[in-house]
């Protein structure tokens, strides 16, 4: 049978906004499910609540699909049809001659159930399997219905015990395909339960994915056994009825009179199901919404799904925690988004959530971020348990969905998703074409593509492990398809990590590829719009703009207006793609996320003849105010103070870096940010302050970045009316709310009524990450999402004009009294960058306008942005 086939969607986001996207995996197959990989379940055998599916097909949002599981090591047959190392191994006398069919299967069975096997005991299993073919290729027809049920029961826990094994070998074929002759013919006489057990063996071979038991013609002999389960259906419980589907769906056997049969005997069961069987049975209408042939929609399946989330809504809470996290699963592959079941499903988790296992958290969290019914607390928890849980075992599939859930949720959990780059460092791919045999723990390109988009999503600082991932991509571009390489290419600049000789090799490809979607040729320019790669031959070649301009229709909005910021930063505007996407944009302007709409109408502002301003203005306007208001609320009260962590995180949860030109310019006015005047601005355009006697750093400069945040100190401080200046709910709080200790000064002489002017000048040399952020001191800087702990010279700057102003205070008033005497500041502070300043730069500017509120502060973050 064949394997999963898989296709990709592009994501729909900006580098800020990209948590918000509708991207991840959903495995779309017409032979195949995915392959089991939590052995000491199988092992356990089939019991009542035995567990059909172990490790199902990964799924992510938007209906596009996506990746099939690849987490199911393939064992090594012990040996090839010709020659076998099984066939070595029982030369000789078998010690098991002489035994019944019974007696041999009571043996297999066994040692199938035990949790580890020594080399003696598979040379056992051989034996036994040797023994136990020979006692069946010799079998003689069946007369009475008991001989047909006794041997139905022989075959049921032999096939049960080679499919827990997962066993690959001459003899274990030998053995599965005389099970298969036997049981087509004594198929009506064989019981329910055993039906049961003979088909879930089946399912859980390895071959059935890799085509080792491709000659046992087992797609005839589930035909046979369909016909006497619809016939017997009445006579099948719970139990038997759910391992029966899942097991069905796992082969992704198709028959539309058998899945009715089954849909609707599971309706007459549905209130005496068990967490487990509902699971199962969820699973398996999973599986057959994706089989060759499954119609969009079927009645039977409706009907039971409309009945299964009743049941769901009351039992639920009673659900252990692989049923609970199948069963989410299941809804999400389904898109059944019904809020008062997934409510019940994760109340109920978070009570169960400590006996989660790491592949059911994953299971958990993948289906409630698709279905976008996020419990922050919730997630929070299952990042808490899952750190504490052991990863040795944890597949590459598992971790990039883990991953996706957390980005697509927008659950901010750095330690998580460290952890997760920890473990996916050993799982990369190296380039090898001298490697005999895939190595199936390892990153296929669909799997690496959606967690390169989750830790760009997410924000994280892993330049390290991207940089490994365009290796790798460079070396092997051909395994990876166009979208996949395009979805690579906007984390990297969602993340500012340039890997030149992935773009080089990139761009070369696409100026040979005849055809490419418009999509993933938006998310390529704005890649290289982002990182300032020039891309001149890809650009002249392919004529991006009038090929995007014709598949307009089937591009998603941000996409386009993603698309019409890059050629406008890399000063080749497309003016008739613009107009284009500006009429949809007016039609939907809400639709867009905010920084998206703060780049499309700095686009826009830019244009000789600008038009539709007004609206997406007004619309720019409405969402930024919340962010205004968040600032704004930064009080140097006591009770003020206690605030700041929180509203420090409702910042950082707005998910904005920055505003865009007129959009910052919107945050000034309403912060109360006048500019200074040309006079000053003049002198840090031409970098005069590094000709001043009191720069004390004097850089060459020709040294010095263009990037930079230039300062400017005139103050003065009095003890002049000290007690009318005393504030006793002042104090200076770290991150955490303790109180700030004010730092000794040796220094204390009386300088009563000083006038001090001093320059301070903060640089970079990397425009995307800037300065190390502030852990310490005065201000307080929100983590952005892409800046992973890192923020622009600006806020760093302020910080050391409050350290210089309070060396000053210590001086004349002495330690005791500086936080009563920050009031007692008087002059101008005017602050130039040439940087566009981020939403944290401008709460720290506030921060400081609230700490020394008797001084001018100006600032202006561009001379082209002065009138």
């Amino acid at each position: 049978m064949g394997a999963l086939e898989s296709r990709g969607r592009a994501n729909e986001s900006w580098e800020e906004e990209s948590q918000s996207s509708n991207w991840g995996a959903q495995a779309q197959g017409k032979k195949g499910g995915g392959a089991g990989r939590n052995r000491a379940r199988a092992k356990q055998g089939l019991e009542e609540e035995a567990w059909g599916e172990e490790d199902p097909d990964y799924a992510g949002y938007d209906g596009y699909s996506w990746y099939e599981d690849s987490s199911y090591k393939r064992q090594t047959p012990q040996g090839s049809r010709k020659s076998s190392k099984a066939d070595k191994k029982t030369k000789g006398r078998n010690p098991h001659q002489g035994k019944t069919i019974a007696q041999a299967r009571e043996a297999l069975v066994k040692l199938s159930k035990a949790p580890t096997r020594t080399a003696k005991d598979e040379e056992d299993i051989e034996w036994l399997l040797a023994h136990i073919s020979e006692t069946l290729s010799n079998a003689k027809g069946f007369a009475s219905e008991d001989e047909k049920r006794t041997m139905g029961k022989e075959l049921s826990e032999i096939m049960t015990a080679l499919g827990s094994m997962r066993l690959e070998s001459e003899t274990a074929l030998a053995v599965t395909e005389d099970v298969v002759r036997i049981a087509q013919g004594i198929a009506e006489g064989i019981a329910p339960g055993d039906i049961a057990g003979l088909v879930y063996g089946f399912a859980c071979l390895p071959g059935v994915w890799n085509d080792y038991y491709e000659g046992c013609d087992l797609e005839k002999m589930l035909k046979s056994l369909a016909k006497v389960i619809l016939q017997k259906k009445a006579e099948f419980g719970q139990w038997e009825i759910s391992t029966t589907a899942w097991a069905y769906a796992k082969c992704s056997f198709w028959d539309r009179a058998f899945v009715d049969g089954i849909c609707d005997h599971c309706r007459s069961l549905i209130w005496k199901l068990s967490g487990q069987s509902m699971a199962n049975i969820c699973w398996a209408l999973a599986q057959w919404s994706e089989c060759e042939g499954a119609p969009e929609g079927w009645t039977s399946k409706d009907k039971l799904l409309e009945e299964i989330v009743g049941v769901v809504k009351a039992d639920a809470g009673r659900y252990r925690p692989p049923a609970l996290s199948m069963v989410a699963w299941s809804f999400a592959r389904l898109n059944v988004a019904k809020k008062e079941a997934l409510a019940v499903i994760a109340a109920s988790s978070t009570k169960r959530i400590q006996a989660f296992s790491l592949e059911d958290l994953v299971h958990l969290s993948w289906g409630l971020a698709y279905l976008q019914h996020v419990d922050v607390e919730l997630f929070r928890l299952i990042s808490e348990v899952a750190l504490a849980l052991d990863w040795s075992a944890v597949s590459a599939a598992e971790l990039a969905n883990l991953a996706w859930a957390f980005a697509k949720s927008r659950v901010k959990s750095n330690k998580l998703m460290q952890k997760i780059v920890e473990e996916s460092s050993k799982k990369l791919r190296s380039y090898d074409e001298s490697a005999e045999e895939e190595d199936h723990d390892q990153f296929q390109a669909d799997q690496i593509t959606m967690l390169t988009w989750a830790l760009a999503a997410h924000g994280l600082n892993c330049s390290e492990f991207m940089k490994k991932v365009g290796d790798w991509a460079t070396e092997d571009m051909h395994a990876f398809t166009v979208e996949q390489l395009a979805h690579i290419a906007w984390s990297f600049a969602a993340l500012r990590v340039k890997h030149e000789p992935f773009f080089d090799a990139l761009c070369t490809m696409m100026v040979d590829q005849e055809y490419i979607e418009a999509h993933s040729l938006a998310n390529i320019v704005f890649a290289c719009a982002q990182l300032h790669y020039s891309a001149d031959e890809f650009l002249s070649d392919c004529d991006l703009g009038p090929e995007i301009l014709r598949q307009i229709t089937k591009v998603p909005l941000r996409a386009l207006v993603r698309a019409v910021w890059a050629f406008d930063a890399m000063g080749i505007p497309d003016l008739q793609l613009t107009e284009a996407v500006a009429k949809r944009v007016q039609q939907n302007p809400d639709g867009l996320p905010t920084k998206v709409l703060a780049q499309f109408y700095d686009v826009l502002s830019g244009l000789p003849e600008p038009k539709h301003l007004d609206a997406l203005r007004l619309e720019l306007e409405k969402k930024l105010t919340p962010v205004v208001d968040c600032i704004r609320q930064f009080k140097l009260s006591r009770s003020g103070l206690e605030t700041w962590p929180k509203l420090l995180q409702q910042l950082s949860d707005y998910k904005i870096v920055d505003c865009g030109l007129m959009g910052t310019q919107f945050l000034e006015q309403r912060l109360d940010l006048a500019p200074p005047n040309i006079k000053f601005i003049k002198r840090c355009s031409t970098k005069d302050w590094s000709k001043t006697p009191s720069f004390d750093s004097k850089p060459d400069l020709d040294e010095v970045p263009e990037l930079y945040t230039a300062i400017q100190l005139q103050l003065s401080t009095s003890k002049d009316g000290e007690d009318e200046y005393h504030n006793d709910d002042f104090t200076s709080s770290n991150a955490d709310g303790t109180r700030k200790q004010w730092a000794d000064e040796e220094d204390s002489s009386d300088t009563s009524g000083q006038e001090y002017e001093d320059w301070i000048v903060k640089w970079c040399k990397d425009p995307y990450f800037g300065v190390p952020a502030l852990t310490s001191g005065f201000l307080r800087v929100a983590e952005l999402v892409d800046r992973a702990g890192r923020c622009y010279p600006t806020a760093p700057a302020l910080e050391e004009v409050c350290f210089r102003i309070q060396g000053n205070l210590n001086a004349e008033f002495g330690t005791q009294s500086v936080p009563e005497s920050c009031e007692s500041v008087r002059g101008e502070v005017n602050i130039f960058t040439s940087l566009l300043p981020s939403v944290a730069c401008l709460c720290a500017i506030w921060q400081f306008k609230q700490i020394f509120p008797n001084v001018t502060l100006t600032f202006v973050e561009s001379v082209d942005m002065v009138p």
